[in-house]
Order: C-alpha cells, then sequence, then structure tokens
C-alpha cells in the first residue's frame, strides 16, 4: 500500500472517517491500486451505514488473492447486522473455503456461527484460535453459557491466568452468575466494571436486569433504558426528543420495542399511566383485537391503538413502553385480564381440556424449553385429560412422536397459531388450563386470565419472579409456577407438576389457593 493509501487507512482507523473520504474520492489511483480503493472505499462504507454500498465494492474483490478474505468477512459483517441468515450461511462457507489463518478472521466466523445459533461449530472455530486472549475466552465461555453449561464457563473464565482483570471475562462472568441466579455477586462484578469503564453503557442495562431480578424496582427502572445501548431494543423513536418524563400531558404515544410476549407484557401497564389525558399505542398488530375487545369490556376511553403512520408533531411526547414502569407503583400494580378474545372455542365438556406449549424458539435460550416426551407421555396417562397443542413454529418432530407412540395431541389446523392469534385466544379461553414453558404462550394465556401452570427454568427472565406461594407476584392473576431446582434438570419440577395434575384429574374444580 502507498504512501496516500496507507493515510487513508490511518484515517478510517482513527474514525476520520469524513476526512478519509474525501481524500480518496479525489484520489487519482492506478489500474494496480484499484482492489485496494474499493475495499478502503467499502470500509469508508460501513462506518458510515452505507451498507448496500459497501458491500458492492468489497464483492469487487473477491476474486483479488490479497483482499477477498477481509472482503468477504466484512460482507459477512455487514449482513449480520441486517439479519440476513439465509444468505450469512451460505457465505460463510466462501469465506471458509479461503481458508483463513487470521486470529481476527477465525474470531469473527466463530462470532457468526454464534449469531446463527449454530454453538458447536462457533466453538469448533474458537478452537483454531492459538493465544486466544481474554475477549476470545469470554465469547468461549459465553457459548458454554448459552448451550446452559454454567459449570463450564465459569471454568473457561477462573482457569485463564493472564488477565484476570480483562472486562470481557469479568462481563461474561456476571453473566453466568446471573444465569444460575447468583445476583448479587454479579451486581458487584457489574459495579466494578462500571467504576472502572464509566462510558460503557450497556453495563448500566446488565445492572437494571441484575437489581429488578433481585426487586429492587425503583433503583432498577432508572436505568433500565440503557437496553438501546446495548442494542437490546430497538429504538423506534429517538430517546433524546419529546421523550415523556411522567410530567402532565395531553397526549402521548407509548411504543412496544421487542418480542410479542414482551408486548403482552408491558401493555398491563398502559392502564396504571397518570397525568395523561390520551394514550395513543403501537403493538403488534396480532394483539389489536384482543385489546380492543377488553378496552370496550371495561369502557376505557382514553386509550387508542394507532394504526395509520406516525408522526411524533401530533403528540406532546413519547416512550417506549418498557419505559412505562419508571411512572409506575409496583406496589399498587393490580392483577388483571386485559386482553379479552370476542368468541371462547367451544370444546369436549367430558374432558379436562389442557393446553400445552413446550418450547421456545430463541435459540439463545433453549435451556428454557420443555422435555417434550416427558411432558406429553405425562398427560396421556390421565384418561380424562384432552390435550391441545398451542405451541407455535416446526413442530413436526413432536407430532411424529405421538404418532409413534399412540398419543392423541390435539392440533387445529385451521388456525395460523403464530400470526393467527385471536383464534389461538378464542382456544386458550375455551381451555381448563394452560401448560406452558416461558414463552409467547405463557404471557399470552395470563393476560387472558387463563389458569397458567408455568414450567420456569434456571435463569428465568426477570419478570417471571414469584413470592412464596409460588403464585406470580406482580404482573399475572392466574399463573402458577414450578420452578426448576436443578440446572439442566426437569426430573424434580415434572415430579410437581405430576402430583398436580393427579389433584386435578380427581377434581377438575380442585386449584391451590
Amino acid at each position: 500500500m502507498n504512501k496516500n493509501l496507507q493515510l487513508i487507512f490511518n484515517l478510517i482507523s482513527n474514525n476520520k472517517i469524513h476526512e478519509a473520504n474525501d481524500l480518496i474520492e479525489n484520489y487519482k489511483f492506478t489500474l494496480d491500486e484499484l482492489n485496494e480503493v474499493n475495499f478502503l472505499k467499502g470500509v469508508i462504507n460501513l462506518n458510515q451505514k452505507k451498507y448496500s454500498k459497501s458491500i458492492n465494492f468489497f464483492k469487487k474483490n473477491i476474486n483479488s488473492k490479497k483482499l477477498q478474505i477481509d472482503s468477504v468477512n466484512n460482507i459477512c459483517l455487514i449482513l449480520q447486522k441486517k439479519n440476513k441468515k439465509k444468505i450469512l450461511s451460505k457465505l460463510i462457507n466462501l469465506l471458509l473455503s479461503f481458508k483463513p489463518k487470521n486470529n481476527y478472521i477465525f474470531f469473527n466466523i466463530a462470532i457468526i456461527y454464534d449469531f446463527l445459533g449454530d454453538f458447536d461449530k462457533s466453538l469448533k472455530i474458537i478452537n483454531e484460535i492459538k493465544d486466544a486472549n481474554a475477549e476470545v475466552i469470554a465469547f468461549q465461555a459465553s457459548i458454554f453459557r448459552k448451550k446452559n453449561l454454567i459449570t463450564e464457563a465459569l471454568k473457561i473464565i477462573n482457569n485463564y491466568k493472564k488477565d484476570k482483570g480483562s472486562y470481557y471475562l469479568l462481563k461474561e462472568k456476571a453473566s453466568c452468575l446471573a444465569y444460575v441466579e447468583k445476583f448479587d455477586e454479579a451486581l458487584k462484578i457489574v459495579n466494578t466494571l462500571i467504576q472502572k469503564y464509566p462510558e460503557d453503557k450497556s453495563l448500566l442495562f446488565s445492572k437494571s436486569t441484575y437489581l429488578l431480578a433481585l426487586e429492587k424496582y425503583k433503583s432498577a427502572v432508572k436505568l433500565f433504558d440503557y437496553r438501546f445501548e446495548k442494542n437490546q431494543s430497538k429504538e423506534k423513536f429517538p430517546l433524546k426528543k419529546k421523550l415523556w418524563n411522567g410530567e402532565k400531558n395531553n397526549k402521548i404515544l407509548i411504543w412496544s420495542e421487542d418480542g410479542l410476549g414482551d408486548h403482552i407484557l408491558y401493555l398491563k401497564l398502559v392502564e396504571f399511566v397518570s397525568n395523561v389525558n390520551e394514550k395513543h399505542l403501537i403493538i403488534d398488530k396480532r394483539l389489536h383485537h384482543l385489546y380492543k375487545n377488553y378496552l370496550l369490556k371495561k369502557k376505557i376511553t382514553n386509550i387508542h391503538i394507532v394504526n395509520q403512520k406516525i408522526n411524533l408533531n401530533n403528540y406532546d411526547s413519547h416512550i417506549p413502553a418498557g419505559s412505562l414502569m419508571k411512572f409506575i407503583d409496583f406496589n399498587n400494580l393490580k392483577k388483571i385480564s386485559y386482553l379479552q378474545p370476542k368468541k371462547k372455542m367451544v370444546l369436549n365438556d367430558n374432558f379436562i381440556n389442557i393446553g400445552i406449549a413446550w418450547k421456545t424458539l430463541n435459540k439463545d435460550q433453549s435451556f428454557r424449553s420443555l422435555p417434550f416426551a416427558k411432558i406429553i407421555n405425562l398427560l396421556s396417562n390421565f384418561s380424562n385429560i384432552k390435550i391441545y397443542n398451542l405451541q407455535f413454529g416446526d413442530i413436526e418432530d413432536e407430532k411424529k412422536f405421538c404418532r409413534e407412540n399412540n398419543i392423541n395431541l390435539n392440533i387445529c389446523n385451521n388456525i395460523d397459531y403464530t400470526n393467527d392469534i385471536n383464534r389461538v385466544a378464542s382456544l386458550i379461553s375455551g381451555l381448563d388450563f394452560v401448560i406452558s414453558s416461558q414463552n409467547t404462550v405463557a404471557h399470552l394465556s395470563s393476560a387472558i386470565g387463563k389458569k397458567v401452570l408455568l414450567l420456569l427454568p434456571i435463569g428465568h427472565r426477570w419478570y417471571w419472579n414469584f413470592n412464596k406461594k409460588d403464585k406470580l407476584d406482580k404482573w399475572y392473576k392466574n399463573t402458577f409456577v414450578f420452578k426448576q431446582n436443578t440446572i439442566n434438570s426437569w426430573e424434580e419440577t415434572l415430579d410437581e407438576l405430576k402430583n398436580e395434575l393427579s389433584e386435578i384429574s380427581k377434581n377438575p374444580s380442585f386449584y391451590r389457593i
């Protein structure tokens, strides 16, 4: 690389992107320098978040032996940012076919496999890295954590002797400790990191989740907005512009930012927000009818669901739904049912009708899923229980298991379980009970007010906290918890569930208070 191109490269490295761009646009390059110029233009556009332009420049170097590995690697990083998993899984094979030897490239490949949910391949690539630094070791531990192998993850961290005070290692250690619900220990580590790295606002979000799990709500909710710094949630509207801070307003816009389960969870808070005349709400379209039915039934007229394109100028202020926790008194948060199906599906009264949902579709959280074979076998032992499917997503393996074992899992083929939430809610409303893992069905059933037997793993989400009576403490009215006692083992929990089902089977009107 000649002096001029080296200067441009140095400017990029020092984050002086505009200066680098001005120089390269005016640089008269030779034909021999074309590939290097295209690469630098690709990097500049990548830094400017002009992803399509960046990809086009990197594509021009795919046949350049000198720059093809770095170019394809950068394309992969862009596709990851754009969440293009199908294309990415193909392109990663191309990158591997170049037989890279650079540790940086290996690390990026491992990160991409992690992003694709292929943890075993990610670990295999990590093992190719020689003289791994603290960041790589922490990442390796994070993969074991995602596989719910917490003991192994902590061992990896503790066995690394070179840099015990590493930011990456300590942050991952805190995450591991939080997964096994040692929140006080995790909090101490994060507080130490915050003092050392005050500019890293993502640490404040981690702190908020640990405080929430410890039910220290007042301290936690002040930090909860830092989830946007960590890219845990997508900022739909700029938080620096017209953000509602609890002041008296005529008209505010409330928007939900996460998955369907979180939309349902935070929907409860809207009703308890005071100091506002009109509340306008953006939620997942699949929930519109259920929430409107509830508002009509309760004759609530100051809450409106927004359908049209949003102009912030039409509102006094806005706020993400999760941030409403800052203005809610948790001690006075009533347990209400706040989703209302229009119709209740009529089912056979001669049976105890139980719906089941057993897994999460989140690959990073697979430990939340229940062992289907054991659950379905347990239920099929009761002759007066009829089992209905409530599980979203692909269940072909489970259907096959039921056919091979002569177990009747009732599946409503006329319901699109993922998209037709209204009909799923009608089915839930007609059931006697729901048995669920920690997933969207648990939220939906609970918000409808159906009795839910919720099987929780160690390391569950903070908002499923429960009191000594095993009944959910803050959010839902009729949700009863069966908590895992040993990490990675559901045996004791299923024994508890079996005893509960025995009582229900003998007396369908039975339920503990």
